[in-house]
């Protein structure tokens, strides 16, 4: 069991090291993960009512390939 996590760890930083160089990971006929910026998000202290802004923020985004259904249909 302990071997399975530290693989199965070791896979998902793998495919995050990827995805950092190339910014995109496509996985044949499954799909593609990608890196992409997020907007700058405003918010407000609840206090003072000062707004902020937030800078942009990274993150993984998958997209299931078009022939690939994942939900199961009755």
């Amino acid at each position: 069991m302990k071997e399975a996590e530290e693989d199965i760890k070791m896979m998902v930083e793998s495919i995050a090291e990827a995805i950092a160089i190339e910014n995109e990971l496509k996985l044949k006929n499954k799909g593609k993960f990608i890196l992409e910026d997020r907007k700058r998000k405003t918010v407000q202290n609840i206090h003072t009512g000062e707004k902020t802004k937030l800078p942009p923020k990274k993150i993984f985004k998958y997209i299931q390939a078009k022939n690939l259904n994942m939900s199961e249909e009755k």
